[in-house]
């Protein structure tokens, strides 16, 4: 098996092992599994996901973990809207801040001032009208010669991940028992009220939005931050997340491009459609900036530079496992809120790095591997394990 991109410690003979135990030894059922009784093996559980690579993987991982601790698993097909199927026995594994933008776009993305007269032009735009300079085309997509930086406004910082959390829990309060995404509740006099839906288990790490560039790019323009964009998109092809970047999303896809521009000056002449990786589009000179999550295992792969963003123009989120937190069983939790707190920012990138490419595992492999290099799980006999600090 060839796994050369991406791969996350233990390293990249694991991964290749993990293909051998799987055909030798009959996928999963090798796995010394660590059951420690504290499940009800009566009732089985359901982790359920919308098809999105990462969340795919993460209930996976969830799935398993609640597996090995006694807890009899129902496997789930993926779903549009999984929180709308939360009860006693059914969890949901959400991307919060892709349900926040969708939900209450402005919520999460305040819009930003509207610009002054004097913020509206360059600094000594019209001062010397005989001057009449004009910009040398580069080969890499940004003018040679620059124009002067606009004095950029203070706004409202988009929303961190714990203030996303609340406005989740917030909105599916707000919905009740449709779910709909519509914000009004049942109104049905048969309609019995139903717990309501909270962040039971949130992951360590978050899924910031980050704008990303070349090496070459950040070097060439001296860009180290999100505002050192002023005034260098102009001639810039930008790509991002659906999330963000599609007509399906206007309200979310029009603020962000209102914060890059107020905030960050950063007005790209062209966005390409949200149909291919972002970081391979910046990588490969497709688009010369990207906005995608900060946990993408591309970004390191393809010596990417992820902008600093202390203003936060941008927003973040988290993989949170939700349900109905007064009917899910104690000890349900707990188990939950263990393995989401091994989800950090290393692992949601390592996790991420073994579903994605050509050589792509599967959501089940990743997750068997994933909990065994992490030491969740005892690796199967026939596996060969790097210690940890081998590679």
């Amino acid at each position: 098996m060839s796994r050369a991109r991406g791969l996350p410690r233990p390293g990249r003979r694991a991964a290749a092992a993990l293909t051998v135990a799987l055909l030798t030894a009959g996928a999963s059922g090798c796995a010394s599994e660590q059951v420690d009784g504290a499940g009800n093996a009566d009732t089985p559980i359901s982790v359920v996901h919308t098809d999105a690579e990462l969340d795919r993987a993460v209930a996976a991982v969830v799935e398993r973990h609640l597996k090995n601790k006694g807890y009899a698993v129902e496997p789930s097909e993926p779903v549009a809207t999984p929180w709308k199927h939360t009860d006693e026995q059914t969890v949901a594994v959400v991307d919060t801040l892709a349900f926040a933008l969708q939900a209450d776009a402005e919520g999460v993305l305040p819009a930003p001032p509207e610009p002054t007269a004097t913020e509206s032009e360059p600094a000594d735009a019209d001062e010397n009208p005989g001057d009449s300079r004009s910009p040398e085309p580069s080969s890499s997509g940004a003018s040679s010669s620059q124009a002067a930086p606009t004095t950029l406004p203070s706004g409202d910082s988009a929303l961190s991940a714990d203030r996303v959390d609340a406005l989740v829990e917030e909105r599916l309060a707000a919905l009740g028992g449709s779910g709909d995404g519509s914000g009004s509740a049942s109104t049905s006099p048969e309609a019995a009220p139903e717990a309501p839906v909270t962040v039971l288990a949130p992951s360590k790490g978050t899924t910031r939005l980050r704008a990303l560039v070349t090496a070459t790019t950040a070097a060439r323009l001296d860009l180290e931050s999100v505002q050192d964009l002023n005034q260098r998109c102009e001639e810039f092809t930008a790509a991002a997340r659906v999330d963000v970047n599609s007509t399906a999303r206007p309200e979310a896809t029009a603020l962000l491009r209102e914060r890059l521009d107020r905030l960050a000056g950063c007005r790209p002449e062209a966005w390409r459609p949200a149909q291919t990786s972002v970081s391979e589009d910046v990588a490969d000179d497709r688009a010369q900036i990207g906005l995608t999550y900060g946990v993408d295992p591309g970004i390191e792969h393809h010596g990417l530079v992820p902008l600093e963003d202390t203003g936060r123009v941008l927003p973040e989120g988290r993989v949170s496992v939700l349900g109905r937190g007064d009917e899910v069983p104690d000890a349900v939790e707990r188990d939950l809120r263990h393995i989401m707190g091994r989800l950090d920012a290393d692992g949601l990138r390592d996790l991420q790095s073994l579903v994605s490419g050509p050589d792509a595992l599967s959501p089940e492999e990743a997750a068997q591997y994933w909990l065994v290099s992490r030491d969740e799980e005892q690796a199967p006999e026939d596996w060969y394990v790097p210690q940890r600090g081998w590679f």
